[in-house]
């Protein structure tokens, strides 16, 4: 009697064993319904089937797990949830350079997003008129036109349609053989004056680097004459009237060269044409050199 007792407390404690044994070992797959063990390697898939022990195997039939057996890492930019919080690539950013400077980029769907930074751009360098890279987020616009003797808009012209410069008449009175200039022109048709040429060249309205007054001279002859010298070349009874405009010291801005001729009567005659001049100089003028550099357009 007290043997059988014995040989079934053995019994009891051998199938105690294999309860423990069951619910604590790896397994290649995972019910539904049964506890996963932390740590080792999932199975690849695959439906669970009853044991051998004759203990039931909770549900009957399961998939497989296809994980690292519940392992979290810190996230990662791959897609994918690996600090387990449910969420797929959250919060991740790093740094980033480019010429520009530094920046971040953050990362969506598995993939790092452009730099937040300023990328070099190939865009026109308007102070040399070249292209050159820039870290700009979109290459300026052509500036306006500004009177200074510059291609500010590198259109390859310069000033033009800014209102810089203005006209000079060219007028003659056969009465004294006289050439006569001024940008008014009421006084270009004024007192025996008949225009020869509303624009005969043009200067600018007012003072910019390059550019120096171009002075209306009365001689004591009654007669005028026009120079960059305030003091009238210092022309014995001569008198300054005015400023006839804003005339260049070079060919600067497309500006073309002023002939100064001089004849015997106390003429001065100004032209931009070297044919005009060659054929006043075989009428009779004696060539002056070049007054200074205008321009034939507004």
């Amino acid at each position: 009697m007290a043997r059988r007792r014995v040989l079934r407390l053995l019994a009891l404690f051998a199938a105690a064993a294999l309860v423990e044994s069951a619910c604590s070992g790896k397994t290649s797959g995972v019910a539904s319904g049964v506890n996963v063990p932390v740590g080792g390697t999932g199975g690849s898939g695959g439906s669970a089937v009853g044991d051998a022990s004759p203990w039931p195997d909770a549900h009957g039939s399961g998939t497989g797990g296809s994980g690292t057996g519940g392992a979290c890492t810190a996230e990662l930019c791959n897609g994918l949830d690996d600090d387990c919080n449910g969420l797929v690539d959250d919060n991740l950013s790093q740094s980033c350079q480019s010429s520009c400077g530094s920046g971040t980029q953050t990362c969506s769907a598995g993939q790092w997003g452009a730099c937040s930074t300023s990328q070099p751009q190939s865009c026109m360098d308007y102070s040399t008129c070249k292209m050159a890279q820039q870290c700009v987020t979109s290459c300026p616009g052509a500036p306006s036109e500004s009177c200074n003797l510059a291609d500010d808009n590198c259109n390859g012209k310069c000033d033009e349609n800014a209102n810089c410069r203005v006209g000079v008449y060219r007028s003659y009175k056969s009465s004294t053989g006289e050439h006569f200039y001024t940008t008014s022109s009421s006084e270009a048709a004024c007192c025996g004056f008949s225009i020869e040429f509303p624009d005969s060249y043009y200067l600018y309205k007012s003072q910019a680097s390059g550019l120096v007054p171009f002075y209306r001279c009365l001689l004591a002859s009654g007669m005028h004459f026009y120079t960059t010298s305030s003091s009238c070349e210092g022309a014995a009874g001569s008198k300054k009237e005015s400023t006839l405009g804003y005339i260049a010291k070079s060919a600067s801005c497309g500006a073309v060269p002023l002939y100064r001729l001089s004849k015997s009567n106390g003429d001065h005659f100004y032209v931009t044409s070297s044919t005009e001049r060659q054929s006043a100089i075989s009428g009779g003028y004696k060539d002056e050199g070049t007054a200074g550099y205008v321009w034939k357009a507004p």
